[in-house]
């Protein structure tokens, strides 16, 4: 839990300081990249095409490191100093396909490590 909320602490104040430690490269969207952080296989920061969503921003990170230790139902993308969640096995199985929402500026995407 620790770990978590330092995770999450240090991408809010990244997010409220409008800090970006390398500048994107011609994004459709606007200035700011987006983050992609955690179980994930290359995180990191990517200039944003337009529109992206939560699925493609996984899949652009090369999907999950690890799949049984990637928590796919505690996905969240941390915007503006809120958490919105996005349950992966329930987008793929077709169940609550508004969760994959198209991703802004500045986002940062965060794959958890199941806990256990």
């Amino acid at each position: 839990m620790r770990c978590r909320t330092a995770v999450v602490s240090l991408a809010m104040l990244v997010v409220s300081a409008n800090v970006a430690p390398v500048k994107a490269q011609s994004t459709t969207r606007g200035d700011g990249p987006i983050y992609i952080t955690g179980e994930v296989t290359r995180p990191g920061i990517y200039p944003m095409p337009q529109p992206f969503r939560v699925f493609d921003a996984i899949a652009l990170a090369g999907g999950f490191l690890d799949a049984d230790a990637a928590a796919r139902d505690e996905i969240v993308v941390v915007r503006e100093k809120r958490e919105i969640k996005f349950n992966w096995d329930e987008f793929r199985n077709g169940r609550n396909l508004d969760q994959n929402i198209v991703l802004k500026d500045w986002d940062i995407v965060i794959v958890r490590h199941r806990a256990g």
